[in-house]
């Protein structure tokens, strides 16, 4: 029995009288005003009544999953490292989370999709599993095979016991919106069936890709800009600004992706520098850090919050 469905129980039976109602609608119309700013009268007038509607609707909205702390995405884990080169390496640089690659389709009819990690996963999974690391699982899914997409993806995410999955959409759904639409409802709909979260990834620059159907993503948990600056020729301000893109877009939760390519140490560090973290950060990804151990030196070095 829910604490309202007691309280309504106790009115019938008589035991809360109408005194005790109006006792604490008083004292809790002061704790709403008090919470909110508005002036400590008791009084449930129109202001204190908006102020609980937005407080009930805030209670209604169901828990974000996303990660938390630093992350890592991973490719090819064969690639990578052995299963104790991971878990060495997500201790040593302070990793709590890894996203690895399950599907990639193309958007060619008769172009095969690629699975990737068949055999590894499930075993690296449940390694990092056992060691306190989160798992997600992602994949690039093309326009018109979203039934494919998400079967491959979310079976994969389950058989492992993934925390969720990740969508990189891009190029292939640019004037797509029909598409986005259906892959965004198909994965919806499957990740709710088992628990999952969901997260969304794609241009750092939505101001560039007017065409993307950027509002067809609005359902994920979180949304992840690519803020690569993979020439290193953008203004300090752009990790900022595409941050701020995507919070105007829609997105509440955003969950930065940072680059461990063409960059040095010193170049991650100042792009780090530069975009604004709340709670999550990751890089694409373990493959360009392995291929230069500085590049390691600036994710370990990087403190959330620091």
């Amino acid at each position: 029995m829910t604490e309202l469905d007691y309280n309504v129980e106790q009115i019938v039976k008589g035991e809360l009288l109408a005194a005790h109602v109006l006792y604490l609608l008083r004292r809790g119309a002061m704790a709403v005003q008090a919470e909110r700013g508005l002036t400590v009268d008791g009084a449930a007038g129109p202001r204190t009544r908006a102020e609980i509607e937005a407080l009930m609707a805030l209670e209604k909205q169901p828990a974000v999953i996303m990660p938390k702390g630093k992350g890592m995405f991973m490719r090819t884990l064969k690639l990578a490292g052995t299963i104790t080169d991971i878990l060495d390496g997500m201790s040593t640089r302070g990793l709590s989370w890894v996203a690895i690659t399950r599907i990639w389709q193309y958007p060619e009819a008769n172009k095969p999709t690629s699975l990737f990690n068949t055999t590894q996963l499930p075993e690296y999974a449940a390694a990092l599993r056992d060691a306190g690391h989160e798992v997600w699982v992602w994949g690039y899914p093309a326009p018109g095979k979203h039934e494919e997409f998400v079967e491959k993806l979310v079976s994969m995410a389950v058989a492992v016991k993934a925390r969720g999955v990740i969508l990189d959409p891009e190029e292939p759904f640019i004037g797509r919106a029909e598409e986005a639409a259906a892959l965004m409802a198909a994965t919806l709909a499957a990740a709710a069936q088992f628990g999952l979260g969901v997260g969304f990834t794609s241009y750092g620059a939505p101001w560039n890709f007017p065409n993307f159907p950027w509002s067809a993503f609005l359902g994920a948990d979180f949304g992840m800009p690519q803020i690569y600056d993979a020439s290193n020729n953008l203004p300090a301000t752009y990790p900022a600004k595409s941050v701020n893109a995507w919070k105007q877009l829609g997105f509440h939760h955003v969950a930065p992706i940072s680059a461990a390519f063409n960059k040095s140490r010193d170049q991650m560090t100042a792009l780090l520098k530069a975009t604004p973290i709340d709670g999550t950060v990751s890089w694409w990804d373990w493959f360009n850090c392995n291929g230069d151990p500085k590049r390691w030196d600036a994710v370990q070095e990087f403190a959330l919050g620091g």
